[in-house]
C-alpha cells in the first residue's frame, strides 16, 4: 500500500501534468487562432472565389463599356438636317448629300417617255 505522502505526491504530480496540457493545449489554440487569422491562411481558402467574384466584376465592368460606347450617337461633320416622320413623332436624321441626292431625282412629269430596252414590255402601260 502507498501512504499518504506518496498518495499527495501522485496526486500532486497529476495536477502539473494535467496543467501542463491544459497549457500545451491553450498555446496551441492560440497558435491556430492566429494561424486561421493570417492572410495567407484566408487566400488559401477563399482565393479561388476571390478571383471568381473578381473576374466577373471585370467582365460586367466590360460589358457596361461596351454598351456605353455602343449607344453614343455617332459624330458626323456632315450639316444634318432633323424631319419628323409622318405620324410616328420620331425624328429622322438627313444629311446634305441624301437631300442633294433625292432633289436631283426626275419626277414623273419631267419624265413622260420612257425608253425600255428591246425585247422588253412596259408592264405599266395600259
Amino acid at each position: 500500500m502507498m501512504n499518504k505522502d506518496t498518495k499527495t505526491e501522485v496526486k500532486i504530480n497529476s495536477i502539473k501534468s494535467i496543467k501542463e496540457l491544459q497549457k500545451k493545449e491553450n498555446s496551441k489554440n492560440k497558435k491556430n487562432l492566429v494561424q486561421s487569422s493570417s492572410p495567407s491562411h484566408f487566400f488559401s481558402r477563399f482565393g479561388l472565389m476571390i478571383a471568381i467574384v473578381i473576374t466577373l466584376c471585370g467582365l460586367i465592368m466590360a460589358v457596361v463599356a461596351l454598351n456605353d460606347i455602343m449607344q453614343q450617337p455617332y459624330a458626323d461633320t456632315t450639316s444634318q438636317n432633323q424631319l419628323t416622320g409622318s405620324g410616328s413623332g420620331h425624328m429622322i436624321d438627313i444629311d446634305q448629300v441624301t437631300i442633294d441626292k433625292y432633289n436631283s431625282l426626275k419626277t414623273s412629269a419631267n419624265n413622260t417617255n420612257q425608253e425600255l430596252p428591246t425585247n422588253r414590255i412596259n408592264p405599266f402601260n395600259g
